[in-house]
């Protein structure tokens, strides 16, 4: 039986899949009337739900609900007329693969397949119109960060430690890899200090000091600098994220992450190429007394600082 695969990463901020653009992890509930506006709109089991910039609450069991699996919906027809191109029905048998910070496995796993996989029977809704005919023949749940780190396995095989850093939207997940590839079970660490959190110190600060209410997306857009806030409220946002970043530092050199890993995370976040990232990996270790394979090489993949699914050979993280 051939299947489509169809991979989805159902973050707490954003969701997405390697051909589409990510969306935000929001949803409303129009209940059986459809809603009044032209927006994305997809209706299952008799409700009509829809897109928002306000995200879903922070989860850490995102089967507790019905909204991950709604949205995941959602990814899987987005991503299927991707694949296939538009047609005005799909019916398709789809493994979905699915990613859990390492240290959420073994206890969420069960519930992901269950939940996800509703005993393999036809799931039927429509997206913007189009009906959609699928079955959940498999269901796939792999490690964050170390399934994204795979394709590189070559290049770092011979070092004789690598670090994988996923800073997601919940959590940041730090995976060590022994000399060969294999992940170090010993030092596997997940930190509650996603870049969620750095959105709500960002809006607390604001909120406190210039009474002005921003949402995600306001603070994302300011950091990018797409948004110009006015100078006060800018410097507040940017003293504030960069709290949150010598924090989760402090985090990552508590747990014994090297600090030329995070002297090299300055690199990575400014979307250098992968040359660049490793020349200022090797900068900082020069500038602590480290030389040859003594130290860790560094492969650093992140939800919402990178575009792994569309990364090139040259290219480790993009902005």
């Amino acid at each position: 039986m051939s299947l489509t695969i169809i991979s989805v990463d159902t973050g707490n901020k954003n969701i997405k899949t390697p051909n589409t653009q990510p969306f935000n992890s929001g949803l409303i509930c129009h209940g059986t009337s459809a809603p009044p506006l032209s927006v994305e709109t997809l209706r299952y089991d008799g409700k009509y739900y829809s897109l928002t910039e306000k995200r879903i609450p922070t989860m850490f069991d995102k089967t507790e609900t019905e909204d991950f699996y709604i949205l995941t919906l959602f990814a899987a027809a987005k991503e299927i007329a991707a694949q296939d191109g538009p047609k005005p029905a799909y019916r398709k048998d789809i493994c979905l693969a699915l990613g859990l910070p390492p240290t959420h496995l073994q206890e969420l796993k069960p519930k992901y397949l269950k939940y996800f996989g509703r005993g393999g029977q036809r799931i039927e809704f429509t997206y913007n119109g189009t009906h959609y005919d699928l079955r959940v023949a498999r269901v796939e749940v792999f490690p964050q960060g170390y399934a994204a780190v795979v394709p590189y396995l070559g290049k770092i095989r011979d070092k004789t430690r690598s670090y994988i850093i996923d800073i997601g939207g919940y959590t940041t997940d730090v995976v060590m890899l022994k000399k060969g590839g294999e992940p170090d079970l010993d030092f596997c660490e997940s930190f509650n200090a996603g870049v969620i959190r750095m959105f709500d110190q960002v809006q607390r600060v604001v909120r406190n000091r210039h009474r002005r209410e921003l949402d995600d997306y306001m603070v994302d857009a300011i950091l990018r600098g797409t948004l110009d806030p006015g100078d006060a409220i800018r410097n507040a946002a940017f003293e504030a994220a960069s709290s949150y970043a010598r924090t989760l530092i402090s985090s990552l050199r508590e747990k014994g992450v090297d600090q030329a890993i995070v002297t090299a995370m300055g690199a990575i976040r400014a979307g250098a190429k992968e040359s660049d990232v490793g020349a200022a990996y090797d900068r900082a270790a020069a500038a602590l007394g480290a030389t040859g394979n003594s130290f860790p090489s560094l492969i650093c993949f992140g939800a919402n600082c990178a575009e792994p699914h569309h990364s090139t050979d040259d290219t480790l993280l993009r902005t």
